[in-house]
C-alpha cells in the first residue's frame, strides 16, 4: 500500500529568548473504498523545540522525520487488521445472527 505523503510547513513561533517551536505537517492520502478515492488518512501537525546556536537542524529533522514515520507505521499496520478477512466474516457472521 503505497500512500500519498505531503510534508508542509505550518509554523515557527518564538516560545521565549532562544527557544522556537517549529511545526510540520503530515498529510497522507490513501487509497480507499470501492470505487477507489485518494482519500486523506493522516493529517497531523508535529512540532519541535528548536534553540538556535544548541540544537542542529539535522537532529532535529531527525527526530521530526522518525516521529512522522511512526505514525505512518501505525496506520499501515491498522489497515493490515482492519482489512484481514476474519474480520469481514466476524463480521458477516454478526450481521447474519441479529434479530431485529
Amino acid at each position: 500500500m503505497a500512500l500519498t505523503i505531503i510534508i508542509s510547513k505550518s509554523s515557527v513561533s518564538k516560545q521565549m529568548e532562544g527557544l522556537f517551536n517549529v511545526t510540520l505537517n503530515l498529510l497522507c492520502k490513501d487509497m480507499l473504498g470501492t470505487p477507489s478515492v485518494l482519500t486523506t488518512v493522516i493529517d497531523q501537525n508535529f512540532s519541535v523545540r528548536f534553540r538556535p546556536g544548541i540544537d542542529s537542524i539535522p537532529d532535529k529533522k531527525t527526530e521530526l522525520q522518525n516521529t512522522m514515520q511512526k505514525y505512518i507505521n501505525n496506520y499501515k499496520i491498522e489497515q493490515q487488521y482492519f482489512n484481514h478477512p476474519q474480520l469481514d466474516t466476524v463480521v458477516a457472521n454478526i450481521q447474519a445472527n441479529l434479530i431485529g
